[in-house]
């Protein structure tokens, strides 16, 4: 069921202003639903949120250009993932505006791992909600001239491309095409938050918002989600404390300190001159000479015994204990 909210703004109430946005949050996926693909500017206006007698958001304020890669970052406790819950309707502010353009779609990651007995591969295709209206309409439909309109539309959408890019999408993230096709069930929480994931991607969002995208994947689908953010054709805004991941994606960071967003174009670079960056806690950087993914990928399937015998085609044995802590 598609939970429609208006988001015309209400003085200190709803925090979504400009347009109506419909949120729809399925099998740990939420994301808005709307016909076409834009890139959306995002105003945050003067977000104010007070929890517990402490004010965490002082009318935070900060524009985010259409097509930006953002990374928020902060410290601990400084309040990032309650503005993304504000920038995502889940948190209403005390004063203050989320604005962007009507009928934005916006994506996140809801907090319930999907589950059931649904496939990894069907969970995916299903966060098209309206691929999977139309392909159901099809096939009951008996006027001549609707079925014209919804396999015209079919094709607009390239519906039927959709399985071969859920695939690669899951393949990505690290299931192979016998786990693609595995009930939920059978997977750890981890596992399924990746197949949330997964179905995030898929839905392709106007405004992709992530919230440690990287909590529940070892080095090689890092790289690989990586290398699919570093292409997303509209706006991206993304928490995260690896530092390389911000390093190698965004383009602009924005940092919430006392309250307060201050918004520099240029990534961490910017960060790196100003010293900033110093102030932070991030997680251990990945070894300069960290093997690479394939190598990684052949250490992560070795038993428990330990890591294989060195040889010429082999990382050193060293490296084995920085990538063993990264599987999930």
């Amino acid at each position: 069921m598609i939970a429609q909210q208006n988001a015309a703004s209400k003085g200190g109430g709803s925090a979504l202003s400009s347009g109506k946005t419909s949120f729809l949050p399925c099998l740990g996926l939420g994301f808005a639903v709307s016909a076409g693909r834009r890139r959306a500017m995002l105003g945050i206006n003067g977000i104010t949120v007070r929890l517990g007698g402490r004010t965490i958001l002082d009318r935070a304020t900060a524009a985010i250009p259409p097509g930006g890669r953002v990374g928020l970052i902060g410290r601990n406790g400084a309040g990032k993932s309650t503005l993304m819950k504000v920038m995502i309707g889940g948190l209403d502010p005390d004063e203050g505006s989320i604005d962007m353009p009507r009928s934005t779609r916006l994506g996140y990651i809801a907090q319930d791992a999907p589950s059931g007995a649904a496939t990894p591969a069907e969970t995916v295709l299903a966060a098209d909600v309206e691929r999977d209206e139309l392909l159901s309409e099809a096939e009951t439909c008996t006027d001549p001239d609707r079925l014209g309109d919804i396999h015209e539309r079919l094709l607009a959408i390239d519906a039927y491309t959709a399985p071969s890019r859920a695939a690669r999408i899951l393949t990505g993230l690290g299931f192979d095409e016998d786990m693609q096709n595995q009930p939920l069930d059978s997977f750890s929480g981890g596992w399924k938050m990746r197949v949330a994931l997964a179905a995030l991607l898929y839905s392709a969002p106007d405004v992709l918002l992530l919230d440690e995208p990287s909590n529940h994947l070892d080095l090689e689908a890092t790289l690989w989600l990586e290398n699919f953010l570093k292409g997303y054709p509209a706006t991206v805004v993304v928490i995260s404390h690896e530092r390389d991941l911000l390093n190698n994606v965004v383009d602009n960071i924005l940092h919430l300190q006392g309250g307060k967003l201050t918004l520099y174009p240029g990534g961490m670079t910017v960060l790196n001159a100003s010293g900033l960056n110093a102030r932070h806690n991030w997680h251990r950087p990945r070894h300069p000479k960290m093997p690479s993914a394939p190598d990684c990928k052949i250490m992560f399937r070795a038993t428990a015994h330990g890591p294989p015998p060195p040889n010429k085609h082999s990382p050193a044995p060293r490296c084995w204990p920085k990538c063993s802590r990264l599987q999930p």
